[in-house]
Order: C-alpha cells, then sequence, then structure tokens
C-alpha cells in the first residue's frame, strides 16, 4: 500500500512538473497596427513589455541572422556553409523616444523575436509587415509568433497521467490480512 501510495504521489508530481515548466517557458511576441496606432507586445516568462507608437514610426523589417543567444549576426562576408548553422529573425527599424518623456525620436534597430523563427516563417512574416508598411490604405494588422507549451512539460504530463493510471489499476490498496486457517475437524 504504501509503494502505491508513493508512486501516486510521484506521478502527480511528474504532472505538476509538466505544466510548472510549461507556464514557465511560454512566451508571445505579436504586433497590432489598428488605424495608425501600433503596438508590440512581448510577453516572455511572465514578464509582459508592451511598446506603442504610430505606424509611421514602423520604417522596415528585414529578415536576419541570430546565433542562439539572440543576437544579431552580419553574415555577408561569410561562407554560405558557415552562414547556415545561424537561426532566421525578423529585425524591426523603429522610430522610438530614447526615454519615456522624450519627444525627439531616433531610430532603433530591434529584434522581433530573440529566438529561432525558421526560415519560411519569418519570411512569410517580413512579406507581410513589408506589405503593411508600403499599403498606407490598410489600417489593420495583426503578426503574432510563440510558444504556450514545451516538450518537457508535454512528455512529463503524458508519463505522470500514464504512471498514475497504472498505479490505480494495478496498485495495492490494502493490507493484506492473514486469513485465519480452519482446523480441519
Amino acid at each position: 500500500m504504501a509503494l502505491s501510495l508513493l508512486f501516486g504521489f510521484f506521478s502527480i508530481l511528474l504532472i505538476v512538473f509538466g505544466i510548472y515548466h510549461s507556464k514557465n517557458n511560454r512566451y508571445s511576441y505579436s504586433i497590432t497596427c489598428r488605424q495608425n496606432e501600433c503596438e508590440w507586445k512581448i510577453q516572455n516568462k511572465g514578464e509582459i513589455r508592451t511598446i506603442s507608437f504610430p505606424k509611421s514610426d514602423f520604417l522596415e523589417a528585414e529578415a536576419v541572422r541570430i546565433d542562439k543567444s539572440g543576437e544579431y549576426i552580419d553574415t555577408s562576408r561569410m561562407k554560405i556553409s558557415e552562414s547556415n548553422k545561424f537561426g532566421h529573425s525578423i529585425r524591426l527599424r523603429l522610430r522610438v523616444p530614447p526615454e519615456p518623456d522624450a519627444r525627439l525620436k531616433v531610430e532603433k534597430l530591434m529584434m522581433f523575436m530573440p529566438m529561432d523563427m525558421g526560415r519560411r516563417t519569418v519570411r512569410s512574416g517580413v512579406k507581410s509587415m513589408q506589405a503593411f508598411i508600403l499599403d498606407h490604405e490598410k489600417d489593420r494588422f495583426i503578426y503574432t509568433q510563440g510558444k504556450s507549451v514545451t516538450i518537457v512539460g508535454i512528455l512529463s504530463c503524458f508519463f505522470g497521467f500514464l504512471a498514475l493510471l497504472l498505479v490505480v489499476l494495478f496498485g495495492k490498496w490494502r493490507e493484506s490480512v492473514p486469513q485465519k486457517l480452519k482446523k480441519a475437524s
């Protein structure tokens, strides 16, 4: 009985770990533009940052290569075999104030997402962002990338539920009481 309770406790602990891991490692990056106002929202590991700017200050989006830490890598002087080691992301060129209360705006290059997004996703994202920037009649644009669950979280929950099911089906839940033997008469 004690062993079944112990395995049941560890399987519930494994499920809780999977949910906790997915919750703490999720991220979402999105640009939402409505009429003439744009908002860049960054949700990463529980913290939320928002940058608001007018559509006229959204200057350019370009596909770039990044290293594992999310830093921009200039691959113009590299061989193709060397540049293939790096990930793909989108770099935005925005006009933003250097300080929150400043009137003067400066151009700033910012990474949309400091993680590898994949070549096709980046190309389609840059294409849609550039089409929005150049089309002055378009007044609505939404682009979102993110991840809400992790493979570690999914596997932990799966094996936790499987272990809990096995404990419930095959666990020993009562102490076995030795039966009294009847004396033969």
